[in-house]
């Protein structure tokens, strides 16, 4: 048995709506973690009459963590870009699990149950769910197993249950980069300065796949000099991960241009810290046990040539997640766990029109079996911030009629 680590923000005024309970992304992190981010000004108009809460998933932040740590800077980009393990990871980190945690019972499902206790103990009647990313399906999987409890939804990033982690992060990836050079061509600074991008990376991944690059540079935490051996698909799923943010976006030109003179530095200085950081704060067994169960089990290795065609990520991803979830154990979640979520719940789902993370494409197919939703898609938008530019006061007018339009986002 374990304690459940839940955080509950009051209304500033009179809570005299229905709260509203924040479903973190990952999967990994930890909701708790997020709660800074609730007393900044944009929420402040939705919580004079909502509580917010927040409860770590099983399996995160201080709700018995799933803790496998990849420490070593190679092992932690390998990890977070490419899903390659470390040889004999798995079957270290399920041994050192097994005397505090049966990870078979750490799948959404389980999670989303958990939740509707959380929210009967607190005493609220009906909430409002918010999901970010991974989120977004712990609240599709909630809205599946707990509809009388939910009064409406809020999803950003749309992850659904159908939605095969890994398999279409190649295609997702590669339609982001597509709009970025677009934008770059037709940008006649960008075209000047950093040339075709395509050929670029064509040029740049070639090499790599020819003769990894060993590198000397500094741990970006530590500060000791460490050696990177920079791959081929290290450098083409670290791209993804930078284009999931404007700031990242940013960085892909320069990047690239840098990497086809030979210069890694701008690379690793970008990467290094994602992949390290992130591994240092996922819980990796919790994360492994959601993908494997709900993702990867249900992955055909034949697809994958068709799926990852044409993609600057290719399929080596794929095939490295099929292989470290080939020990994990198996939740026994069926096949019917791929039916869609059909709901007449009131839902407000934002995307970005460029997600490399969550394509958009996830977004429109999960929007056709709810009948009561509004779509909002954010023009050459990605996977963060949360909520830029109108999305922010679309939600604040949502929240504060779910069964009317959204204006604040309208032409």
């Amino acid at each position: 048995m374990f304690d459940l680590n839940i955080m509950v923000l009051p209304a500033t005024e009179e809570a005299t709506k229905a709260p509203v309970f924040f479903l973190t992304g990952g999967p990994g992190e930890a909701a708790t973690d997020a709660g800074a981010m609730f007393l900044g000004e944009d929420w402040s108009l939705v919580r004079r009459e909502r509580d917010i809460v927040l409860v770590d998933q099983r399996g995160t932040g201080r709700s018995n963590r799933l803790d496998c740590p990849v420490t070593e800077p190679n092992a932690a980009l390998r990890a977070l870009n490419v899903f390659e393990m470390p040889d004999g990871f798995i079957h270290r980190c399920l041994e050192q699990l097994a005397g505090s945690a049966d990870v078979r019972h750490y799948t959404t499902p389980v999670a989303m149950d958990d939740l509707d206790e959380v929210r009967a103990a607190l005493g609220y009647d009906r909430i409002v769910l918010y999901g970010a990313s991974y989120g977004t399906r712990a609240a599709f999987v909630y809205m599946r197993r707990h509809p009388q409890s939910v009064e409406s939804v809020v999803l950003r990033a749309i992850a659904p249950v159908n939605m095969r982690a890994v398999l279409p992060a190649a295609r997702h990836a590669q339609n982001a980069f597509e709009g970025l050079v677009r934008r770059c061509r037709a940008e006649a600074e960008c075209a000047a300065r950093h040339g075709d991008l395509e050929a670029g990376l064509d040029e740049v991944l070639a090499r790599l796949e020819r003769e990894p690059a060993a590198i000397e540079t500094l741990h970006p935490f530590t500060g000791e000099a460490v050696t990177i051996v920079l791959t081929r698909d290290i450098f083409a799923g670290a791209l993804a991960w930078f284009m999931a943010a404007p700031q990242g976006q940013d960085l892909v030109a320069p990047v690239i241009a840098a990497a086809r003179t030979g210069d890694y530095a701008p690379f690793l200085g970008a990467a290094l810290p994602i992949a390290v950081g992130a591994t240092a704060n996922w819980s990796l067994g919790m994360a492994l046990t959601v993908i494997c169960n709900e993702d990867m089990r249900f992955v055909d290795p034949r697809e994958i040539e068709v799926a990852t065609a044409g993609s600057f990520m290719g399929g080596q991803r794929v095939r490295n997640g099929l292989e470290a979830c080939s020990t994990w154990p198996d939740a026994g979640i069926g096949l019917d766990y791929l039916e869609p979520v059909r709901s007449d719940l009131p839902v407000l789902m934002i995307s970005g029109e460029y997600d490399p993370i969550d394509g958009l494409d996830l977004a429109l197919d999960a929007e056709r079996y709810l009948t009561d939703v509004r779509h909002i898609i954010i023009p050459g938008g990605t996977h963060q911030p949360q909520f830029p530019g109108c999305t922010m006061r679309a939600v604040q007018d949502f929240l504060g009629a779910p069964g009317e339009g959204v204006d604040a986002c309208q032409p």
